[in-house]
């Protein structure tokens, strides 16, 4: 399992039929978590049709050997079961008898998305992001914040800070680190935890606070006019 997704590695027996093998089509269904009922992804998940999917699936040019194959991109924490149908001229075979149940395995998260820090006061600084593409296949608990203080070319000061991953917009999550000193440097790294463990971090570029934040502009109704209109009939 890597990248937040997996793969799984078929193996079945050689097909027999009196027209020439094209090749299999595999179809993939994934199993709920809340009953025994199947659910089947887009069929079909993976197909080696043609002479091409024929030379892939040669091993050794020994017709007695199994064929295997190795399906990848598939979601962690989940259930899957397989089947296997031949293709040859005169058209598509039975399927295979369904393989037993795969379960995926649980991994960390993936890295969170779109960090960004905004000073919004003396000593206080927001920090949003997105959660991570791939959460494990289990639920975040949490996201662990760390804030690293720089000065003159040295690190300073590391702090932590859990939030929660219930309670909030599920799109773009929010913190305000507040009690922060002005004229340093700061960087912040966010990791999304779940059961497993941490996720890899995200990190910000350096924040240096200014001893007041500064404001958005703000148009008084003067400054908004209408230079030229045309009108086109």
């Amino acid at each position: 399992a890597t990248g937040g997704r997996c793969s799984v590695q078929l193996e079945w027996d050689r097909s027999k039929g009196d027209a020439p093998l094209l090749g299999y089509r595999i179809h993939v269904f994934r199993h709920t978590t809340l009953s025994d009922e199947v659910v089947p992804l887009k069929p079909p998940w993976a197909e080696l049709v043609m002479v091409k999917g024929v030379a892939a699936l040669e091993s050794d040019g020994d017709p007695c050997a199994p064929v295997s194959h190795t399906l990848t991109n598939l979601g962690l924490g989940l259930a899957y079961s397989f089947e296997v149908r031949a293709v040859n001229s005169s058209g598509t075979s039975k399927p295979s008898p369904t393989s037993e149940i795969c379960r995926t395995p649980l991994s960390v998260p993936t890295a969170c998305r779109g960090l960004v820090a905004r000073q919004v006061g003396p000593g206080d600084v927001r920090i949003s992001w997105q959660p991570p593409l791939m959460s494990g296949g289990v639920d975040i608990i949490c996201y662990q914040v760390t804030v690293e203080a720089w000065s003159e070319g040295t690190s300073g000061e590391v702090r932590q800070v859990t939030v929660p991953a219930s309670g909030q917009n599920s799109f773009w999550y929010r913190h305000v680190v507040t009690g922060l000193a002005p004229w340093i440097g700061y960087l912040f790294n966010v990791c999304a935890v779940n059961s497993v463990g941490s996720g890899e971090a995200s990190a910000s570029q350096w924040t240096r606070l200014e001893a007041r934040a500064q404001e958005g502009h703000s148009f008084s109704s003067s400054e908004l006019r209408l230079a030229e209109a045309i009108c086109v009939t």
